[in-house]
C-alpha cells in the first residue's frame, strides 16, 4: 500500500513539474526565457520558436504521462529531454549550476523519479 501510494506521488509530482513548468515557460517568466536566449546570441524568431517550443513539449510530456498511455516512452522521453536540456543550458547558463535554487542540479532528482516509476512498471509487467 504504502509503495502504491508513493509511486502515485511521484508521478503526479513528475507531471505537475512538467505542466507547471510549461506555462512558466509560455506565460509567466517568457521574459526570463528571453534574456537567456538572449545572452546565447539567440533571438527573434527562433527565440520565439524556441520558448514556444519548449513550453509545448513541457507541458505535452505532463499530459502524456498524466493519460498514461505508452508510458515508458513516455518516460524515456522525458529523461531524454532533461539531459538535453540540461547539457544545452550548460552551455547558455553555466551559471545555473552555482545558482542558489539550483536549476540546473535539480534536474538529478528528476531523472531519479524518472528511473524509480520506470522501474515500478518494470516490476508490474
Amino acid at each position: 500500500m504504502k509503495e502504491m501510494f508513493f509511486t502515485l506521488a511521484v508521478k503526479l509530482t513528475l507531471i505537475f513539474i512538467w505542466i507547471f513548468t510549461g506555462i512558466c515557460v509560455l506565460f509567466l517568466s517568457r521574459d526570463t526565457c528571453y534574456t537567456l536566449l538572449a545572452n546565447a546570441n539567440v533571438e527573434g524568431f527562433v527565440a520565439v520558436l524556441f520558448v514556444w517550443m519548449g513550453g509545448l513539449l513541457n507541458m505535452t510530456l505532463g499530459l502524456w504521462l498524466l493519460t498514461h498511455v505508452r508510458i515508458k516512452w513516455c518516460l524515456w522521453t522525458q529523461a531524454i529531454t532533461i539531459v538535453v536540456l540540461t547539457i544545452l543550458a550548460s552551455f547558455l547558463a553555466p551559471s545555473f549550476w552555482i545558482h542558489p535554487f539550483a536549476p540546473l542540479s535539480k534536474n538529478f532528482a528528476l531523472l531519479l523519479l524518472i528511473i524509480y516509476l520506470y522501474n515500478h512498471l518494470e516490476k508490474q509487467a
